[in-house]
């Protein structure tokens, strides 16, 4: 799966439209969307998409196994 499929599919388990989550990120709908189709989302959109869904890429060394995990955010007390 590539960042794409893994983006589109945590969008899909919000109750939010796609082009709602690229909105909130601070990005164009219509430019992502045609980036989705063509396969050439920018890594920093790809940062600010996931930021709204709560999750973040990092990059780990390849012996070190990844998981897909949600970002908890600390509540401010």
């Amino acid at each position: 799966m590539d960042i794409n499929d893994t983006i589109k599919m945590l969008i899909n388990q919000t109750d939010k439209s796609r082009n709602q989550i690229i909105r909130e990120a601070g990005l164009n709908p219509q430019n992502i969307n045609n980036k989705f189709s063509r396969g050439t989302l920018y890594f920093t959109d790809a940062e600010s998409i996931l930021n709204v869904l709560g999750y973040h890429l990092e990059i780990i060394p390849n012996n070190i196994k990844i998981n897909l995990k949600k970002f908890e955010k600390p509540i401010d007390k």
